[in-house]
């Protein structure tokens, strides 16, 4: 086992090598004594925390959602709206998107290669500044790590559903390029949810404070099965709103009752969230 862990040791920073051959000096990656990855911008270092989304049926971990966590100068811990803040210009901000996904895709994958998925967020900002030829960077740089972006969820932002035609040319791009794609319902009538499923997304993610009413939720999971994707109900802070969620058919769990963002996905990969059996 020791010897395998030094080849993989070595993969990985002849891999880190090879990606700062094409990154300014003020942005690198680098690997900490703790052996996790980092990457440096401008003054700021980044790195990769992971929040665990469930099965709502069973409790069990099916993938993780990455999170960037960053620190300025004299160990200050920045927000990640802070963190894109640093971007200045477009190109900036395209850089350092594609930056944090290689950052999260190398910790969540550099010892074990379990089969979970990893969950990545794809901000607003930069859905503007490219709005064409979405994913084609990150399918090269996941070739270089021998992974199939089938193994990817890209999450796109609440904020993109007001903007329809940039939204499904994002989500047509990254399928085309054999990513699943997770979209926001931000709050709205069972009518503009039809318009989302028009879309044809993967996952289509509910933000568990604006399900009030059971029969609501309910016929809200209902119009997303009925366009053959899955339900996630995120924000899940008691178990109370985990078996609202649960009641109304959600597929798909994540918040803080369910666990922490934590640096270390593979701790939560066994497991299971204690849920009690649905009376139905």
């Amino acid at each position: 086992m020791a010897r395998l862990i030094q080849q993989i040791t070595g993969d990985f920073d002849r891999l880190i090598a090879a990606f700062n051959a094409a990154l300014p000096r003020d942005r690198r990656l680098q690997r900490g004594l703790d052996g996790r990855v980092h990457a440096k911008w401008f003054n700021a270092l980044l790195t990769s925390v992971y929040q665990p989304v469930v099965q709502a049926a069973s409790g069990r971990v099916i993938g993780h959602e990455a999170l960037v966590r960053c620190k300025g100068e004299g160990d200050v811990s920045i927000s990640p709206w802070g963190v894109f803040s640093l971007a200045g210009t477009s190109a900036d901000l395209v850089a350092l998107d594609r930056l944090c996904r290689t950052l999260h895709t190398l910790n969540y994958f550099r010892v074990e290669r379990y089969r979970l998925s990893l969950f990545v967020n794809v901000q607003m900002s930069l859905l503007t500044a490219v709005q064409r030829g979405f994913g084609l960077d990150f399918v090269e740089r996941l070739s270089h790590l021998d992974l199939s972006p089938s193994g990817i969820v890209i999450d796109l932002p609440a904020e993109a559903s007001a903007e329809r035609k940039l939204l499904a040319q994002a989500v047509e791009d990254y399928r085309a390029r054999g990513y699943r794609v997770a979209v926001n319902r931000a709050q709205g009538s069972l009518e503009s949810l039809s318009g989302l499923m028009r879309l044809q997304p993967d996952i289509v993610r509910f933000d568990q404070r604006d399900l009030r009413d059971g029969a609501e939720a309910s016929d809200a999971v209902a119009a997303v099965h009925e366009g053959k994707a899955l339900a996630l109900a995120e924000k899940i802070e008691t178990h109370e709103q985990a078996e609202r969620a649960r009641s109304a058919g959600f597929d798909l769990l994540q918040g803080y009752y369910i666990c922490s963002p934590a640096p270390e996905a593979l701790k939560s990969v066994r497991r299971e969230v204690r849920l009690s059996p649905l009376m139905i």
